[in-house]
């Protein structure tokens, strides 16, 4: 006979999410993640069956709760310009909300990633890569618009976005300094055009 959940997966996907953002994928241990979801390592093994599959359930967790605003103002925006800059205003609100790790989860994974574990790398950079292919988008819909010159580079101008945005994620962690933040991301705004 099975044994009914007792506990709440939303709340330890969390838990869970905010451990992995604090330390990275490699520095994060089991026990780690029983103390701070509180679940038995049966339950964990159970409900997550490793490690790796509780990382990808927390970087779902994390897009819901930060990743889809950001896409979404990139996908809706009417310019090119208001859609960077709204954006970067949601990326440095998240980087430094006072209840979350400084920086974003995929970048501070990114960051220590030395594991040998190739899913958890594919998963990180397929991340990035679907954030700049939304960044490219909008570049090539203002393009399309006029917004931006015909003859400009929009696939240099989308990796130069993604080196801000990723950039702004190591600095938050570094230094929460608002006013710095808001000047990468007006300087990658300006850069680009629109």
């Amino acid at each position: 006979m099975s044994r009914t959940k007792t506990f709440d997966r939303q709340a330890v996907l969390q838990a869970a999410m905010r451990v992995f953002w604090q330390k990275g994928y490699d520095a994060t241990s089991m026990q780690d993640l029983l103390d701070a979801t509180g679940l038995s390592r049966s339950s964990l093994y159970e409900e997550f069956e490793d490690k790796a599959h509780l990382f990808e359930a927390a970087t779902h967790c994390y897009f819901d709760m930060h990743g889809q605003l950001r896409m979404r103002a990139l996908r809706e925006a009417t310019s090119v310009h208001g859609g960077l800059q709204a954006f970067f205003d949601l990326q440095i609100a998240a980087c430094l909300h006072p209840e979350d790790p400084p920086g974003c989860l995929l970048t501070n994974t990114a960051t220590t990633l030395a594991s040998h574990d190739g899913r958890i790398a594919e998963l990180v950079r397929a991340s990035a890569e679907g954030l700049r292919q939304e960044i490219l988008a909008l570049l090539r819909r203002g393009q399309a618009a006029g917004q931006l010159p015909a003859q400009a580079n929009v696939e240099a101008m989308s990796h130069l976005v993604m080196s801000v945005s990723l950039g702004i994620n190591v600095w938050a962690r570094m230094h929460a300094d608002r006013a710095a933040l808001e000047a990468m991301a007006r300087g990658a705004v300006n850069a680009v055009g629109g």
